[in-house]
């Protein structure tokens, strides 16, 4: 199947189109292009009109396919939560996810999505894990139009975390599960449409391997940092530059943008330290929009004494240099399939 995704920034647009095969995702185009400014904040579309007339320019230009794309975005609005519930069809899912998400969100302002991860049981009652994905129907809305407009279908939204955590999975076996118990009860009923006969419980143990990383991804408006926690976790952690009291268009200068990442990296790891003396950060990857990656890995790397590089490309994302994955992963999560 080939189809489009696109990274939003408040910057940049990053848009690949690939394949989604078996075995991966080979990306056959590869693109970036500037939004008008202010277009897009924390997510939402803010000048619709020259969004679509700048992307329609975009999609002409580089013949891309016009049929069906999905968007990665990263807005403080979206809401997420990982969740157990009973194993039910959607529209049931749909209430237990609701109650789930109790105050985080009201009925008139989100649109609910899920996926489901894994099936189990708890005694005999068949449950499913889920990440929940509570989307502002405002910001859908802006999309929904906006791709209209062009002519494309947009086949759904995900949160920039979950795009890029498929791609460390490929690379990372801490935040895999293995080593998985199984038992059958071969006298079991169906319980659900979902369940089979001979569905297994699973007692899942974690496999620890290799150093615990720390992935940095390093934006015009933010830098978001990722570690594989030594239980298999994830942790993650977004800092805008807002938030430091300085603004987009008050940073001209790379110097200063530099020595706001340095120091977010510099935090993080005292943090790793303090929490998790044992098992402490041994390797820094960089990934994202900034022209200055390779640079900025030597300064990294003199800064915090700590071995920093661009990011591993997984072996089933093909079609794309090493380069440009570190800048179009964002995008390029979107046509990655969990096995």
């Amino acid at each position: 199947m080939q189809m489009i995704a696109i990274e939003v920034t408040s910057k940049f647009m990053h848009i690949v189109e690939g394949k989604i095969g078996s075995s991966g995702v080979a990306v056959k185009k590869a693109l970036s292009f500037p939004l008008p400014e202010r277009s897009v904040r924390n997510g939402y579309i803010r000048q619709q009109d020259e969004l679509a007339l700048v992307m329609n320019e975009a999609f002409l230009e580089h013949m891309l396919l016009k049929k069906t794309a999905s968007v990665e975005v990263d807005s403080r609005a979206i809401k997420t939560k990982r969740v157990e519930i009973p194993a039910e069809k959607r529209e049931r899912a749909l209430m237990f996810l609701k109650k789930e998400m109790g105050s985080l969100i009201s009925d008139e302002e989100y649109v609910l999505d899920y996926t489901i991860h894994r099936l189990f049981k708890k005694g005999k009652m068949p449950y499913m894990e889920c990440s929940v994905l509570a989307i502002p129907r405002e910001l859908l809305t802006e999309y929904i139009g906006v791709f209209k407009g062009l002519g494309v279908k947009l086949s759904g939204i995900d949160v920039l975390d979950e795009s890029l955590a498929k791609q460390f999975e490929m690379v990372c076996p801490s935040l895999k599960k293995a080593n998985k118990a199984k038992a059958k009860n071969k006298k079991s009923k169906k319980n659900s449409e979902i369940f089979d006969e001979d569905m297994e419980e699973e007692q899942a143990s974690i496999e620890i391997k290799g150093p615990i990383k720390l992935w940095a991804g390093l934006y015009y408006e933010k830098i978001k940092l990722f570690t594989n926690g030594v239980d298999g976790s994830l942790f993650s952690r977004s800092v805008m530059l807002e938030g430091t009291g300085k603004s987009l268009e008050e940073i001209d200068e790379d110097k200063e943008l530099i020595t706001f990442y340095i120091e977010e990296i510099k935090k993080l790891i005292q943090f790793q330290n303090e929490v998790s003396p044992n098992y402490p950060i041994g390797q820094i990857e960089l990934f994202g929009e900034h022209q200055l990656i390779n640079q900025i890995c030597g300064l990294v790397s003199d800064s915090v004494k700590i071995p920093a590089s661009r990011i591993q490309q997984p072996r089933q994302i093909k079609g794309v240099s090493q380069d440009e994955y570190a800048r179009y992963m964002g995008a390029i999560g979107g046509l990655v399939r969990r096995k």
